[in-house]
């Protein structure tokens, strides 16, 4: 996969730590972050590609960040994967809050990788 930048959040540092190290030998830069907040103030100096969003977490939930993402015109566009051990909604919720698609932990990082390039492929294809 050529260099793509993904920002992770997350609450759960160790997952984010093997998470990014995965993601790193499969060429991609990762940028991690362990609150809501943090992300928000960081999404547009680091312009990801794509976002991997922990749908549960303190203070922020996932959904609450990706609502806030989805109505800044700066990053609205950025396609989020969820990856929660709690949600296994219908896609029809996901699409509600402008989720890509949900992974449900512990998943497995070669359908984590296939995943982002198709959300990406279907992004790029949107903005053609």
């Amino acid at each position: 996969m050529d260099k793509v930048k993904i920002m992770l959040i997350d609450d759960n540092r160790v997952f984010c730590d093997e998470l990014k190290e995965t993601l790193s030998l499969n060429g991609c830069e990762v940028f991690t972050f362990f609150n809501g907040k943090e992300a928000l103030r960081s999404v547009e100096k680091v312009k990801p590609e794509i976002i991997l969003l922990d749908l549960k977490m303190d203070g922020l939930s996932g959904f609450q960040v990706a609502d806030k993402l989805k109505k800044n015109e700066k990053t609205k566009t950025i396609p989020i994967i969820a990856i929660s051990g709690f949600y296994r909604a219908h896609e029809t919720f996901f699409n509600i809050h402008n989720i890509y698609c949900c992974l449900t932990k512990p998943f497995n990082p070669a359908v984590l990788i296939d995943t982002i390039k198709g959300a990406i492929k279907q992004s790029s294809e949107s903005v053609d």
